[in-house]
Parts: C-alpha cells; sequence; structure tokens
C-alpha cells in the first residue's frame, strides 16, 4: 500500500501536518490532526502529541475546539485556519465545518460535500479534489447482505458496511469516512465486545483479484485505518495508509485482532 506524506505538497509547512485541508460535519464531526518529522523521509517521527512539544492553535475557537494533542471537534459552520507549532517550526491547515446533507447529495469540484445516511454514517469530499461534479451518497448495508466473504473473519471482526457512490466520479485526496458500529460478540462470552475510544480499525473495500488462470475473484482491499471516537464512530485516518479514493463500492470496517497476553497469539 501506498504511504502518504505531504513533504512534497508545496504549501511551505515546515512540519508535516496531515490533512492539509478538512471538511467536518457541524457539531459530530472529529478529526485527528498527524504531525511529522519534515525530513525528507516518507513519514518522520510522530510529532502529534503535546508531549513531544506541540502546540495547536486555531483561529475562530466558535467554529472548532481542538485538544492538546490535535483533536478536532467541529462546532459551528464556518473556515477556520489551524496552527501547528513544534520548536520554532510551524505548519498550518484549513479547516471548513458545515452541516451534513442528508441521502443524495450535489457534490461539485470547488465545494465537496458532506453527507450522511439517516444512520449517521457520514460522507466527507473535500474542496477541489472531485474529477468532476457528481452526486455522492453513503447508505448503510447489511453485513449479512455482502456476497464477498469477510475480511479475515476468523481474526478481524466485522463492525458495519457502508456503500459510497460518487456517481463515476473519482478523488485524489481520500475520502473521510465516519460510521457507526456495532459492538462485535465476544465467542467466549457471547457479550457484546466493548467499543472503547481510541480503539484502532481497519477499512476495506470490495474489489477483484485476478488468480494464476487469469479469472477474476471478489476480494477486500485493505484501504486505511482508523480510530473509534469518543462519540463511538469509526473514523479513517489515512496515514499511513493511501486511504480511500477509489469511486464506488462496499466498504466494510473492522476491528483488530485480540492477542493474547500470555502467548502473544492472535485469537
Amino acid at each position: 500500500l501506498p504511504l502518504i506524506s505531504d513533504a512534497d505538497t508545496g504549501y511551505g509547512n515546515e512540519l508535516n501536518v496531515y490533512p492539509l485541508s478538512i471538511d467536518l460535519p457541524a457539531h459530530v464531526g472529529q478529526r485527528q490532526i498527524d504531525v511529522h518529522e519534515l525530513d525528507g523521509t516518507i513519514l518522520g517521527a510522530d510529532l502529534s502529541a503535546s508531549t513531544s512539544g506541540t502546540h495547536y492553535f486555531i483561529s475562530d475557537p466558535a467554529i472548532a475546539d481542538i485538544s492538546s494533542d490535535g483533536l478536532i471537534t467541529a462546532k459551528a459552520n464556518g473556515v477556520a485556519t489551524i496552527t501547528v507549532i513544534n520548536g520554532g517550526r510551524q505548519g498550518t491547515m484549513e479547516l471548513k465545518v458545515r452541516a451534513a446533507n442528508v441521502g443524495v447529495s450535489v457534490a461539485t469540484v470547488e465545494q465537496g460535500v458532506v453527507t450522511q445516511d439517516e444512520q449517521g454514517n457520514v460522507l466527507a469530499i473535500g474542496a477541489n479534489t472531485l474529477s468532476s461534479n457528481t452526486l455522492a451518497s453513503i447508505k448503510s448495508v447489511n453485513l449479512a447482505d455482502l456476497t464477498t466473504p469477510l475480511p479475515v473473519s476468523t481474526l478481524l471482526p466485522a463492525l458495519a458496511a457502508v456503500r459510497v457512490d460518487l456517481g463515476g466520479a473519482t478523488v485524489n485526496v481520500p475520502l473521510q469516512l465516519a460510521l457507526k458500529v456495532n459492538s462485535a460478540i465476544d465467542p467466549v462470552t457471547g457479550q457484546a465486545a466493548v467499543l472503547t475510544a481510541g480503539t484502532e480499525v481497519f477499512f476495506w473495500q470490495e474489489g477483484e483479484i485476478r488468480d494464476a488462470d487469469g479469472v477474476l475473484h471478489k476480494t477486500w482491499w485493505l484501504m486505511d485505518n482508523g480510530v473509534i471516537g469518543s462519540d463511538g464512530l469509526a473514523r479513517t485516518a489515512s496515514v499511513p495508509y493511501g486511504g480511500v479514493v477509489g469511486g464506488n463500492g462496499n466498504f466494510v470496517v473492522t476491528g483488530t485482532p485480540k492477542i493474547d497476553n500470555q502467548t502473544g497469539a492472535m485469537k
């Protein structure tokens, strides 16, 4: 999978700040800022935490809150600039907060879109990232209705599935997904496992692979990772993964494997 770096984007930042722009739905949107050394490597040392000496500032606190460790929580509609400072170096990013549409929505190249389905699954497309104006939507899918066997189902519990439709358009910057997830059932206890904030998750896109005989088979491609937020939504992160840049398709979010602390084995 390709790694993402802002080191060569020409934005003039002295820190590798990701993302450089972000669109969030008002009142519910969250996003963790990733900050790394801008040292010429693909991904330098992680400087996101305040303990590394990084400080975050927002030009308009009425639009969003930002924690000492770089977690953005959207509040009111508007545009703000976030400045990140570490050791005399700085980087900036643009934040746009707007109300999310519900259902199929017009997405323009100039504005992008933030839309959600009736279950609260959110799709955000940034400004100037679409290949063309289009209609965009996200819709919850029942896991039982998927015909392709779920990815690594013996190790990774499937938590939710959605279908994203961009009407044939593509994006040059990863889509932002925030999905409502259901707790997986622990096979030992029979009870729903607790999905605590900060739990890592993986995002998979349904696709095809050609076998040695040239025959195409359905499969799942690992596209992104992310975490469970304090509101219970699973959000894409995109670093160090390439993120979701394809168009239409089914997506599944899975949990991470459990590790036996005594043996180190996955279970």
